[in-house]
Order: structure tokens, then sequence, then C-alpha cells
């Protein structure tokens, strides 16, 4: 088993893509809900595994993950990052980053953890 492996993990999951469709327009057309509802749960699974193969212990200040997609879609960063606070012992902490907005606290009829604010959206056409 990978449990308490790791210092510190990059998990850059695989997404729908739906955050580079000013690149690849084709995106647009050919993702559907059932697609990104595939993809968030699969990105649900990786991130638990993951949080699972963190060593928060370690002496050389390990605990620390970053998750990132190329989606902007809601239920695949805020809801899956929300997912992972109910499932585990974790806290989310500011990156330092002065650029980017955000992550989303609510979204139309859905709320998040307030700590949710210190993730960061970055739009290809802003940033």
């Amino acid at each position: 088993q990978m449990r308490n492996s790791f210092d510190r993990i990059l998990l850059d999951a695989p997404c729908s893509g739906l955050g580079v469709i000013s690149r690849d327009p084709s995106v647009k057309v050919q993702r559907t809900i059932p697609d990104v509802l595939r993809c968030a749960h699969l990105q649900k699974e990786l991130l638990v595994a993951a949080i699972d193969a963190l060593n928060h212990k370690s002496k050389k200040g390990g605990g620390y993950m970053v998750y990132s997609t190329c989606s902007v879609a809601v239920a695949e960063n805020e809801e899956v990052v929300n997912y992972l606070l109910s499932k585990r012992d974790v806290k989310l902490v500011d990156t330092g980053l002065d650029f980017g907005k955000p992550g989303f606290t609510r979204f139309e009829h859905k709320r998040f953890h307030p700590s949710l604010a210190l993730t960061r959206r970055f739009y290809p056409h802003v940033h």
C-alpha cells in the first residue's frame, strides 16, 4: 500500500477539459453532462486516494497536496474538494498566490465549506 508514503502530492486530475475550450473548441460539442459527472466521480476517488497516500507527520514538513484540473466546472472543482473535506480530516491552506480568483463558496443553490474561498480559479482568457 502507498498509505502515508509521500510528503507532497500534485494531483493534476483527468477532467472534462472545459477550461480549454478557447484552445480546443471541439470540447464544447463533445462533452456532455454525464461526461462531467463521470470525471467528477473519478476525481473524488483519486483525491481521497491521494490524501490517504500523504504522510502528514513527515519531518520534511509534508502533508501538502495540490489538486488541479483544466476545467472550469464547479462539479470538477469545488464540489470535489468539498467532498474531500467531508470524507477526511483535512484542511485547506492559503496558497499565497496573489492572482487567480477565489474558489466558490456558493454556486446556484449549492453551498460549500467556507474554506473553499482559499482555493484558486484560473481562467485562461484572464490569467
